[in-house]
């Protein structure tokens, strides 16, 4: 009865611990864009203030071709997270932001929204 229990006991760990160790989280490399870059700019229409340009790294398979190619989107919303999600309505593809070496913001935001904007409250705490 004793080995059976401990038996039991072990499959039952054995089973937890590798349903933990399950990969559903991984995505293919072809079904990502790697956003390298994004500009927050002042759109000029009252309705949709923010104007959000990404650069976004457009893999190749070859190897041996010199050179990176990248493709520039750009979007009009109410906010930053509309924008990226229109944006992300026009790319086929997964927008992965782990890449994302620059963010530049147009000084209006940082004057107009009296810093209200999220990345300046961010970046420069009171």
């Amino acid at each position: 009865m004793n080995k059976q229990f401990k038996f039991v006991r072990f499959l039952f760990i054995l089973f937890m611990s590798i349903s933990f160790l399950s990969g559903c989280a991984f995505r293919d490399i072809d079904k990502r864009a790697f956003v390298s870059a994004i500009a927050v700019d002042d759109s000029g229409d009252t309705k949709k203030p923010y104007q959000i340009t990404i650069k976004v790294v457009v893999p190749s398979g070859n190897i041996k071709q010199e050179g990176v190619k990248y493709a520039f989107f750009s979007e009009k919303g109410v906010s930053i997270s509309e924008a990226l999600a229109l944006i992300r309505a026009t790319i086929d593809k997964d927008m992965d932001f782990s890449h994302t070496k620059v963010i530049i913001v147009n000084p209006w935001c940082y004057i107009s929204c009296n810093k209200d904007f999220p990345i300046v409250r961010f970046c420069f705490p009171s």
